[in-house]
């Protein structure tokens, strides 16, 4: 186990805007309720974003994120610091660089999702397949279609725990600040990756996600990740990803 000492802050700035998909679904015939429509009864957009019975931004809605492709593999899931330059990277300590370079000299075949085991907090937003957002009264649940898992976000007011058993997708709390939705994750495991190279993490990650529904359709996150012991000192970088609503009936 690496020593829980350095800290690393890891900023990334995901911006989420729309993008014509199809509406696939079971129940194509179904109108999806409490949207604003235009005159022909298509969903409008446009609008402003919707609100929840206590007059919270209503994040509720089924979203997929798209991103560039390099080499048939999403680029910021790829690689978390792709855009940046060799000095503003995050400088690992020598115990991460090698096991960096092992995985990727191997060619990432240890990767967790490539054995069915969840890709983990935050490599899980980057993945661009469709996830569905359900927003209740005290927890907000994210079923990700992708290895058919799940994470909860506690917005009862609740701490997060003080010594949680590390689990692949953590502990999360949220709270609105304004209308920006703040959630805390903690308690992720040192198995789960941060991008597919191979960017390794302790247990001592701590993961910072801000979502923000602009109107109908779009909306933005930011993410912040902290991590101990894996790197020289704090780095900051920023990272691109696009997502939209995938599909509204």
């Amino acid at each position: 186990m690496i020593p829980k000492s350095t800290c690393l802050a890891l900023a990334a700035a995901v911006a989420i805007v729309p993008m014509a998909l199809p509406a696939f679904g079971q129940w194509e015939k179904v109108k999806t309720p409490n949207i604003s429509r235009a005159p022909d009864g298509t969903p409008n957009l446009a609008a402003p974003a919707p609100l929840t019975a206590d007059g919270k931004p209503d994040l509720s809605g089924v979203w997929m994120v798209a991103q560039t492709f390099v080499d048939g593999v999403p680029k910021y899931g790829g690689n978390l610091a792709a855009d940046l330059k060799l000095d503003d990277a995050p400088r690992l300590r020598p115990s991460a660089e090698a096991l960096l370079n092992q995985r990727v000299q191997n060619g990432s075949k240890d990767f967790p999702p490539s054995r069915c085991l969840p890709p983990g907090v935050p490599l899980m937003q980057a993945i661009p397949a469709p996830f569905k957002i359900v927003q209740l009264p005290g927890m907000i649940v994210i079923l990700y279609e992708a290895w058919t898992t799940f994470r909860q976000i506690f917005t009862d007011g609740r701490s997060l725990p003080a010594d949680p058993n590390p689990t692949w997708m953590g502990y999360s709390v949220g709270a609105w600040t304004g209308d920006t939705l703040v959630v805390d994750t903690v308690g992720l495991n040192d198995k789960s990756w941060l991008d597919m190279m191979g960017h390794p993490h302790t247990e001592a990650l701590h993961v910072i996600e801000r979502y923000r529904r602009s109107d109908g359709a779009d909306g933005n996150s930011n993410y912040d990740r902290r991590s101990r012991s894996l790197y020289k000192a704090v780095d900051s970088y920023r990272k691109l990803a696009v997502a939209s609503r995938y599909g509204v009936a």
